[in-house]
């Protein structure tokens, strides 16, 4: 199943054929599941919200590939589930999102050495930025999506994400003046 195109393992996702199927998503999951993570990380913050939106992700995907349209790329279709599961996630929970973020990430760097510094103070950075900016620099800068397909994801004008992105890119600027 690797070798076959996005195309394709949709075409056998909606097979009749149960162990097809299963296979297709299975493939599917392994391929976008952990950039689908990585969103859900970043736009929710704590480790049982993230994995409670990436179940309702996942879950998302599931009964929406029967009628997937392959003028999208599957994974831009899925990576708009995904931050539209996190939105509704985060307004649900009515939330200060920025300050739960910035608490909420793991130390995962316990090197003391001046890099891991470094990258927990830009982690603390990016998680401080407002929603929509950390939103939009999350997906261009560290998902390496482009600007065309970051608009198509959040249903926002292609002007709209270069406004935000630049708007982000200056506030982490300012926020890490001292180190840069």
């Amino acid at each position: 199943m690797e070798h076959l195109e996005e195309r394709e393992l949709v075409e056998q996702f909606c097979s009749s054929d149960e162990a097809i199927r299963e296979a297709a998503f299975e493939e599917i999951y392994r391929r976008l599941g952990a950039g689908l993570q990585q969103v859900c990380r970043r736009m929710i913050g704590n480790a049982a919200d993230t994995e409670d939106a990436l179940q309702e992700t996942i879950l998302g995907i599931y009964r929406g590939l029967p009628t997937f349209r392959a003028a999208a790329q599957l994974s831009t279709w899925a990576y708009r589930i995904a931050v539209r599961t996190c939105l509704h996630s985060r307004r649900k929970r009515r939330r200060n999102s920025s300050e739960d973020l910035a608490e909420s990430l793991p130390a995962k760097r316990d090197d003391s050495s001046e890099e891991a510094r470094l990258a927990q103070r830009l982690d603390r950075a990016v998680a401080a930025l407002r929603p929509a900016y950390r939103t939009v620099f999350s997906l261009c800068c560290i998902d390496d999506l482009n600007q065309a397909d970051v608009a198509r994801i959040l249903g926002i004008p292609e002007g709209t994400v270069w406004t935000r992105l630049h708007r982000a890119r200056k506030e982490l600027a300012a926020s890490l003046r001292d180190v840069l």
